[in-house]
């Protein structure tokens, strides 16, 4: 899922807000595109993806499904949520590579 968002500085938490006093710490900022942050408990991921000369954001909400499948790497799915897909995740490699089919040896005798 991409959400699109427009940045505002993030300040100290006001008096009288919804989480005071017990708020969650603060985070390091997502600074650069493809910085991340994620929470092990839900398998949740946030990952920033752009931001705008007029601070408007693009980031990418993704939930681990664990790790990459045949599956998951044929149908270009992103299961680890590290933001490559299909051939381009290191973690498909060895599954795509062992996946490609092969001619049958009667096959290759008649081709000779």
């Amino acid at each position: 899922m991409m959400i699109r968002a427009s940045v505002a500085p993030m300040g100290p938490e006001l008096p009288g807000s919804s989480c005071m006093p017990h708020c969650p710490p603060r985070r390091a900022p997502l600074a650069a595109a493809g910085d991340s942050w994620s929470h092990a408990a839900t398998g949740l991921v946030l990952r920033f993806l752009l931001l705008t000369p007029s601070k408007d954001a693009t980031l990418q909400v993704c939930r681990k499904g664990g790790p990459e499948t045949l599956t998951t790497c044929l149908k270009g799915q992103d299961n680890d949520c590290n933001g490559l897909a299909g051939a381009l995740d290191p973690a498909c490699l060895p599954l795509l590579r062992n996946n490609i089919p092969r001619r049958p040896k009667a096959l290759l005798k008649r081709q000779r």
